[in-house]
Parts: C-alpha cells; sequence; structure tokens
C-alpha cells in the first residue's frame, strides 16, 4: 500500500508526482513516499490501442497507448534493481509474423529487460535481466512491432524494484 506525503490541486506537482484521477473528474497530484529499504515495490502499466503499428509506450493506468514517451512514466518510488517484467496481451492482433518487442527503460534509455509476444502468444517474460534504479528516476515501458497492422490490443505489464 502506497504511503503519499503530498497533495496538490492539478498544475502544481512537484517532481516525482504521479496524477491520481478522481471519481469527479478532477485530478490530484501525489508523491509517493520511498518505498522501505528490503521491501519490493510493483509498478503496474497497461495500454490499449486499436491499431498498434510502429509501437508506443504503456502507462499507470490503462490508457490509449502513447507515443511520447513521457506520459507512460513512472518515478521509482526506491532504489533498486528493477526486474522481473511480465506481460500480458489480450486479443493478440498481430497479422503477421514480427512480435511485439517490449523493453523496460529508465530515464529515457532501454535496458536490458526485454521480452517479445509472437502471433499467437498471450504473455511474456524476461525474468533474468535487470537494471539499476535510484529513487525518483522515471521508468517507462516501451512497445514496439516491426509496422504490421494489427487489430485491437490491450496490454498489461508489472516489474519489480527491490
Amino acid at each position: 500500500m502506497a504511503v503519499y506525503t503530498n497533495f496538490a490541486p492539478l498544475g502544481t506537482p512537484v517532481a516525482g508526482d504521479i496524477p491520481v484521477y478522481q471519481a469527479n473528474g478532477s485530478v490530484m497530484w501525489e508523491t509517493p513516499a520511498p518505498a522501505p529499504s528490503g521491501s519490493i515495490a510493483y509498478l503496474y502499466f497497461g495500454g490499449e490501442q486499436g491499431a498498434w503499428a510502429g509501437g508506443g509506450f504503456l502507462g499507470p493506468w490503462l490508457q490509449v497507448g502513447q507515443a511520447a514517451e513521457n506520459t507512460g512514466q513512472v518515478p521509482s518510488p526506491k532504489t533498486g534493481t528493477v526486474k522481473n517484467l511480465r506481460i500480458r496481451l489480450l486479443d493478440n492482433g498481430l497479422i503477421a509474423g514480427d512480435p511485439f518487442i517490449i523493453t523496460v527503460r529508465v530515464e529515457g534509455a532501454n535496458t536490458l529487460i526485454t521480452c517479445a509476444i509472437a502471433v499467437g502468444d498471450n504473455s511474456a517474460a524476461d525474468l533474468v535481466n535487470t537494471a539499476a534504479i535510484v529513487v525518483g528516476q522515471y521508468v517507462s515501458i516501451e512497445v514496439t512491432n516491426a509496422g504490421n497492422p494489427v487489430a485491437a490490443n490491450s496490454f498489461y505489464a508489472t516489474i519489480e524494484i527491490e
């Protein structure tokens, strides 16, 4: 369970804040408190796209896949090691042989944490590769495809920071 230390109205976030959308449509900015030492932080991402040709970024909530990375970046709640990427794909709409390539990025740069979802598959994982991260650095998940037209796809992903 996250502990939040700052609540501010839309338009006044501080570095590392995340948007929290309220039921009435308003937005509050929350600053997650750093996770305790020795704990594991789980980050959840999702994205949905009608025709995911080329690629885009998943976000910290289910959203339409975004072309701009900054819309899907999440600040790390702790210093540690990013690991254990797991991704699920609903409605695999790949038409031809080019797989979806899923890559974890830290501060806008690719890490070695990556996996692929091929035609007919619905999940993938990288439980081997890791990357270092410092509290507050931004992490994102990029999904790319070589450009084959695809039908609707919904992605759900998790990573761990230990």
